[in-house]
């Protein structure tokens, strides 16, 4: 993979969330929490069509309601949702993507087909940089 974009996971100055969520808990609301905690000065974004806020932060139906692409996107949605998610961040001008979502290869063909969905949306945007499925994140010291 090349390293163009590398810094858009690595050094994001703006993060959506997709997921975010107020249940304690759920993944989206813990990588959210997680940001805030550790300091994140960049814009946040959390993304989920069921709520207005999350964490006190303005929450947005979908990547295309943003007010720009962010840097990064971290997905922590199910599994047969995140083809079309990265599909969506392609299409907006998101260069780097972090997906927490499990559900792929390892549960099987069903997964497997997931994921060959997911490599197939991915090759439609080759600046496009992705970490993940089943992935924990990404930290710099």
């Amino acid at each position: 993979m090349p390293i163009q974009n590398l810094s858009k996971i690595f050094q994001p100055r703006s993060v959506a969330v997709v997921g975010a969520s107020i249940n304690l808990g759920s993944v989206g609301r813990t990588v959210l929490e997680n940001l805030q905690r550790a300091g994140f000065a960049g814009e946040l974004y959390p993304i989920n069509p069921k709520y207005e806020s999350v964490l006190n932060l303005r929450t947005y139906a979908s990547i295309d309601k943003l007010p720009s692409a962010p840097d990064l996107v971290i997905i922590a949605t199910p599994a047969a949702t995140v083809p079309a998610l990265v599909g969506d961040c392609g299409a907006a001008g998101v260069r780097g993507l972090i997906v927490v979502s499990a559900g792929f290869r390892e549960v099987g063909p069903a997964g497997q087909a997931i994921e060959a969905d997911l490599e197939r949306k991915m090759a439609k945007f080759p600046d496009m940089r992705l970490i993940g499925p089943n992935s924990l994140g990404a930290t710099q010291k």
